[in-house]
């Protein structure tokens, strides 16, 4: 008998292949929008943000103010960082425990990801990557229509965070897309980023029920690759 964890890992490999088949070989930007960018996943830069500006502005987007970005205080772990994530098909990070991530959200509330919260699906975007501001635009369009999902936790890291290069900041940019998930900032070093094992962007970390790693990968997602995604962690 397959249990509903053994039937998640199983269908793993085939999402791994789907990603990858809709996307690029990671690149790094040459610069903010530049056509000649594949489309795929970007590379942060060696230094994965500049550094943390003054107080927040007091500038409302929406209903909120935004926060200050990259967040004021480091990211909190609770658990062992993943290994770097090399190649999804054969990633050292499945059936490893997520660590526990607190900080605040690009609403300014607390936020908190962690093991108890599966099964989840994690995306982590960067404001200035054009591959990560096509995957929100076409995400938020499809949770628009569809709704969010009632079985699975979706949530986003903002990572990468620099105020020197577009689209910042990414409070403003997520609140005009109309972005429906619940966004963590990450910090000035990178510490969600890094704790995840992630070295390049858009990305997607799935975790099933008992808090442990499925699937990472990188790439941009569309509507039907991110249903698929989440599909594997309802064991179809």
């Amino acid at each position: 008998m397959i249990t509903s964890t053994g039937r998640r890992l199983a269908a793993a490999p085939a999402c791994v292949a789907l990603l990858l088949a809709a996307c690029a070989s990671a690149a790094t930007p040459t610069g903010e929008g530049d056509s000649s960018a594949p489309t795929g996943s970007a590379t942060p830069p060696t230094s994965a943000s500049a550094p943390a500006s003054e107080a927040a502005e007091a500038t409302p987007a929406g209903s909120f103010t935004l926060p200050q970005e990259p967040a004021a205080e480091a990211i909190v772990v609770d658990g062992e960082a993943l290994p770097l994530l090399e190649d999804p098909a054969s990633d050292p990070a499945v059936g490893e425990r997520l660590p526990g991530l607190s900080g605040t959200s690009t609403r300014g509330d607390p936020m908190e990801i962690g093991p108890g919260d599966g099964p989840m699906a994690i995306l982590v975007v960067a404001h200035w990557c054009p591959h990560c501001q096509s995957e929100v635009a076409l995400l938020s369009d499809h949770l628009r229509v569809n709704g969010m999902p009632e079985d699975i936790r979706v949530v986003a890291i903002s990572t990468a965070v620099d105020e020197t290069r577009g689209n910042y900041p990414p409070a403003q940019w997520l609140a005009d897309a109309e972005w429906p998930v619940e966004t963590l900032i990450d910090d000035a070093d990178g510490t969600a980023l890094r704790t995840l094992g992630i070295g390049a962007f858009p990305a997607l970390v799935l975790v099933d029920g008992d808090g442990n790693v499925t699937l990472r990968v990188t790439g941009g997602l569309n509507g039907p690759t991110f249903d698929q995604g989440l599909d594997t962690l309802r064991g179809g």
